[in-house]
């Protein structure tokens, strides 16, 4: 009896151990989630993809457009259209965009930028809901 209790809990042990060994090696190559462009976007070699989320309401032909990256430090990953939960029509969602900093972001410390447009398709030349996040590398 004692030793199929040693047993169980030797095997929950391990378990434990193994999951969180697992859930710290997952984390650690998760993307950071930025939606303030007021703050800068730290990054580092060993995380280089992040996400930038922005409330978004494509219902009203508004949808968020990439104006202008970096491409030699910066890559576009993906970008989705998440819809709210609440489904409840004309209920805004988020747009999120995925980037990952390029190896030679990593070089030596750079600075660059990500704008990006909230406007319709066929409006584009109406800047006045854009934003522009900084991006570091070290």
């Amino acid at each position: 009896m004692q030793l199929r209790s040693l047993l169980s809990c030797g095997l929950g042990l391990l378990f434990c151990t193994l999951l969180t060994t697992s859930y710290a090696a997952t984390s650690a190559l998760t993307a950071t989630t930025f939606s303030d462009a007021n703050k800068n976007i730290l990054l580092a070699k060993n995380n280089p993809e992040f996400t930038i989320t922005l409330a978004a309401n494509p219902t009203t032909g508004y949808s968020w457009h990439l104006v202008n990256y970096d491409q030699l430090l910066i890559s576009l990953v993906n970008h989705v259209y998440q819809a709210p939960e609440n489904t409840m029509p004309g209920a805004g969602g988020k747009e999120i965009w995925t980037f990952a900093a390029n190896k030679t972001a990593f070089i030596a410390p750079q600075v660059s930028k990500i704008t990006l447009l909230y406007a319709r398709p066929w409006n584009l030349k109406d800047n006045s809901k854009q934003v522009e996040f900084t991006v570091v590398t070290r």
